[in-house]
């Protein structure tokens, strides 16, 4: 099962749209850039720190058995 990535979807789809009516700087569009960079690093993070405590979870479910 694959969650979308709600947030940074929903950056993008602004900046976008903000493009498009000629009503963001560059410096705006640099911002969300950073901060689309940031949030997917981020989720990065998270998946691993996920994966490694199912890993854990795994380990010890087979002591357990």
């Amino acid at each position: 099962m694959r969650k979308t990535n709600w947030p940074i979807g929903a950056i993008a789809v602004f900046a976008a749209a903000l493009a498009l009516a000629g009503c963001a700087e560059q410096g705006d569009l640099a911002q969300l850039n950073q901060n689309e960079f940031t949030l997917r690093g981020m989720i990065a993070s998270d998946r691993q720190q996920i994966n490694s405590l199912k890993q854990q979870i795994q380990r010890q479910n087979d002591q357990i058995e």
